[in-house]
């Protein structure tokens, strides 16, 4: 049995052990001694890189990260609504509990969230593609939230 160098063992690390993006994720990873790094996820081909499921970019605006650019941009264009005083109270993924008798079997992170000029509650996710987990946790919080989720879905390519 051969020893692999220093070096080939940074390599297979990090191959085998792709960026954490999420607290969770990040918190787990330094736990098992692993080193948390920030890298864009679109980059193949890098050691320690992968790209996204779906080929979303994340991005940053004001300091806040957003799993798309779509994602962002309805984020700016919420920013301008709230200047306008169209909307209030505008927040980033906020998380909600979803209880089933007594059990918190998971949780739904919205993109957005906020109250609309008659103060209605309104929850904003952004989508490309809903994946089956979505789908499900949109249906068991809006069974278990007096409030609906607004789908923005973005544009299909070549469409105008």
């Amino acid at each position: 049995m051969t020893r692999m160098t220093q070096a080939e063992a940074d390599r297979h690390k990090a191959r085998v052990h792709p960026i954490p993006h999420s607290k969770s994720q990040q918190k787990r990873f330094a736990m098992q001694g692993g080193e948390v790094r920030s890298a864009r996820r679109d980059s193949p081909g890098l050691p320690g890189r992968t790209r996204s499921k779906y080929s979303a970019v994340r991005t940053q605006v004001d300091g806040i990260w957003f799993d798309s650019k779509s994602e962002a941009a309805h984020y700016r264009r919420l920013q301008l609504l709230a200047a306008a005083g169209q909307i209030s109270d505008l927040r980033c993924h906020q998380r909600w509990p979803l209880v089933v008798n007594g059990i918190e079997c998971a949780q739904y992170e919205s993109d957005f969230d906020h109250l609309d000029a008659n103060g209605t509650r309104v929850i904003v996710d952004v989508k490309g593609k809903p994946t089956e987990a979505y789908q499900l946790k949109k249906k068991l919080f809006e069974a278990l939230y007096p409030v609906k989720i607004l789908e923005v879905r973005k544009a299909p390519r070549g469409s105008k």
